[in-house]
């Protein structure tokens, strides 16, 4: 008996040991598991404490907003790169942070940037040799971006805005910025960086870098246990770097009225005066922009944005402290019957918006805005000068001193008078008329140029003293590539860049001679292309009107007198066929482009009336962007013949960029009217090369990956990818 209770006691103490170790156990376990779920949550807060700082690059890098400080200081984001910044500079900067030895052409394909560890010493150890290569962002985002976003600089480092890039956009081995903090009872370490695996330059003042963000890593760590999270990010981000170019508009004034009278007459009587009046006929598909107001009647129709910077008449500029350009005075608004309206009264939208404007006797004008209005948009500045088309003339374009009396482009085939150059298919004909004296160039798909003598196509070179082409195997050609002149390529088939610039007759001071009424003379008395076949065609089509732009040529046609155009000028295979109310853009992917520039003269379109058979036909048909920067575009003869609509129309494909608005017609029948088909293109920065761009820069965030339109949608850079955890102690 007693044996038995001994053994049972036995027993019990057994059982209460265990039970006693497995609950204290089960506390360790639950204890050990509570750790490790904290140590999750606390590595979880690092991985949003790197998301956080992706958001501050974010906005850093781009300047569509701005940032009120707690004292009221409003902080402009983004690259604050002042107006008129040469392109040359802004160019040499992403060319050095790329570490490439050169920037690609224009709307070439990207180049890969080689790891920050490898070009010019290692990135992350400041320097002589890697600090110029944050040039671009030390310069131009501003210091008191960064503790306007919540970010003070350290002021214990020399150079505390390069260390913060250096860090941003260092190698591999130190992970980019890295930092520690607390989260509850626990701390976290993490890293975050951006590798730059590409530069493109998509437009002549348009650069893109393409952007990753390398593995993420946070480490969270709560008494003994610890986690680890990695987070990947698949997506790719578009730095987009660059000025819009003015080919981008359907229509763009500066002055909206037709010369300075009218301007002068509406500042005195804003109610009696002639102002340019868009009506229910008007119709625009791309975007319109005016420096002053608009005046509407009726319904008209807009498809692309409308802005206006609401500038008052013969208003002058002035620069404010952050060297931006302004206009003296502005009254944001738009006129309906010479009856002004309030901006606040008729509402902005980015949405379409269809606002009554009333004027004058009750009556209503009702435009539709389908991609929205703002008559709050910055005043936009013309440029004042043609000289960086000058300069690319000379270094690879068509220079000619003195102007010209005839300027024809034309497509050469195997059917055509002349012939292309031997081994090329086609070939892009440039003729000009100087003194008397004609010389013919041929362009290949691969830029080379070619010069026709006595019969016969030679390759040619570029002189650098006259800027013109010559056979290379003359005495003048042996001396321009023995003195290596060209600084593109030194060869027999230096590459064209498709500017031809005609210098009209100056004075002696340097300025452009002016005629008789003080207007700017003629830099090319006749730009035109192959005549229609028969002449007497009413309608232009590619039956009967032979190209005047082949399909591979991209021309700027520049002159800082007058341009005057004589004939019909088309692609050979324009990116739209239709007309304005059905424009038929099926091939926006072609690549043919012609700009017409005047810097300080007119785009003239010569009416027949005035010009006979040198003038432009009836139902002209004109495939360019027109720009007249101190003039306008305008035919010249819209006021002369019958006034029975006998001239037809100007079907433009392209946009028009002025100073003042230019008359084409009258409303009684005289001239020619209007049906201008936008340019889709150049949307999307495609457009003539060298063509003139606005002042502004500005840097914007993108995703990388294009829509189906070609388009892509700003964005902030993101971790988009998942998470990998893993213990502290495994690989």
């Amino acid at each position: 008996m007693i044996l038995t209770v001994l053994i049972v006691l036995l027993l019990l103490a057994v059982i209460l040991a265990t039970t006693g170790q497995l609950a204290l156990s089960a506390r360790r376990s639950s204890a050990d598991q509570n750790a490790t779920l904290q140590a999750q949550y606390v590595a979880e807060s690092g991985v949003a404490r790197a998301q956080a700082r992706l958001n501050l690059i974010s906005k850093l890098l781009d300047t569509s907003g701005t940032v009120t400080t707690a004292d009221g200081q409003v902080v402009k984001t983004g690259l604050q790169i002042p107006d008129g910044t040469a392109s040359t500079q802004i160019g040499t900067m992403v060319q050095s942070l790329c570490g490439v030895a050169a920037l690609p052409a224009p709307s070439a394909t990207p180049l890969p940037c080689p790891d920050m560890s490898t070009v010019g010493g290692v990135l992350n150890t400041l320097t002589s040799k890697t600090a110029s290569r944050l040039d671009l962002f030390t310069t131009y985002i501003k210091p008191d971006a960064f503790p306007a976003l919540g970010y003070p600089l350290d002021a214990t480092l020399p150079s505390p805005v390069q260390s913060f890039w250096t860090e941003v956009f260092s190698n591999a081995a130190s992970n980019g910025l890295t930092w520690s903090g607390a989260a509850g009872d626990g701390t976290y370490t993490t890293n975050v960086g951006l590798k730059l695996q590409s530069v493109q330059r998509s437009a002549t003042d348009k650069y893109v870098l393409v952007l990753a963000v390398p593995r993420v890593a946070a480490s969270g760590t709560v008494s003994s246990a610890s986690r680890k999270l990695a987070v990947s990010s698949p997506t790719t981000y578009r730095l987009e770097i660059g000025r819009g170019s003015f080919a981008q508009y359907a229509l763009f004034t500066n002055h909206h009225f037709l010369d300075a009278a009218s301007e002068t007459a509406c500042q005195n009587d804003p109610v009696n005066c002639d102002r340019i009046t868009f009506i229910s006929k008007t119709s625009f598909s791309g975007p319109v922009h005016t420096n002053e107001v608009f005046n509407f009647e009726e319904n008209p129709v807009f498809s692309g944005s409308v802005s206006s910077a609401g500038c008052v008449p013969n208003f002058t500029t002035s620069v404010d402290i952050t060297g931006t350009e302004m206009c003296s005075g502005i009254t944001p608004g738009a006129y309906s019957k010479h009856t002004f309206t309030s901006a606040a009264a008729i509402g902005s939208s980015t949405t379409e918006i269809i606002p009554s404007i009333c004027g004058g006797g009750g009556g209503c004008s009702k435009p539709d805005f389908k991609n929205g209005v703002n008559w709050n948009a910055n005043y936009v500045p013309l440029p004042t000068n043609s000289n960086d088309q000058q300069a690319a003339a000379h270094a690879g374009g068509l220079y000619l001193g003195g102007g010209v009396s005839d300027l024809g482009l034309a497509v050469s085939t195997p059917s055509t008078a002349p012939t292309p150059p031997s081994g090329y298919p086609k070939a892009q004909l440039i003729s000009y008329t100087k003194g008397g004296a004609t010389t013919q160039l041929a362009t290949t798909p691969d830029h080379r140029v070619f010069v026709l003598v006595g019969g016969a196509w030679k390759a040619a070179v570029q002189v650098a003293a006259t800027g013109e082409w010559v056979d290379a195997a003359s005495a003048a050609g042996a001396a321009a590539l023995a003195a290596n002149t060209n600084p593109l390529a030194p060869t027999a088939y230096s590459s064209f860049n498709g500017v031809i610039y005609a210098d009209a007759p100056r004075n002696a001071d340097g300025s452009v001679a002016t005629d008789a009424n003080g207007q700017p003379v003629t830099g090319i008395q006749r730009l035109h292309g192959p005549a229609r076949t028969p002449a007497s065609d009413t309608t232009s089509t590619p039956a009967n009107t032979p190209p005047a732009v082949a399909d591979f040529a991209q021309l700027d046609v520049v002159s800082n007198g007058t341009v005057h155009v004589g004939s019909d000028l088309t692609y050979e295979t324009p990116p739209c066929t239709g007309t304005a109310q059905t424009p038929n853009c099926t091939a926006p992917a072609v690549t043919n482009m012609l700009g017409i520039y005047s810097a300080e003269g007119d785009v003239a379109l010569d009416s027949p009336v005035n010009y006979g058979a040198a003038g432009m036909p009836v139902n002209a048909k004109i495939q360019a962007v027109l720009m007249a920067s101190k003039g306008r575009v305008t035919v010249d003869g819209y006021d002369q013949g019958a006034a029975d609509d006998s001239m037809g129309n100007v079907y433009l494909l392209g946009g028009v960029i002025e100073n003042y608005y230019g008359a084409f017609g009258k409303t009684d029948g005289r001239g020619y009217g209007r049906d201008f088909v936008y340019d889709v293109r150049t949307s999307e920065g495609i457009m003539p090369p060298s063509f003139p761009t606005v002042k502004t820069w500005t840097s914007v965030i993108r995703r990388g990956i294009a829509n189906t339109d070609g388009s892509y949608d700003t964005a902030t850079i993101k971790l988009d990818g998942s998470q990998i955890q893993w213990k502290a102690n495994e690989n």
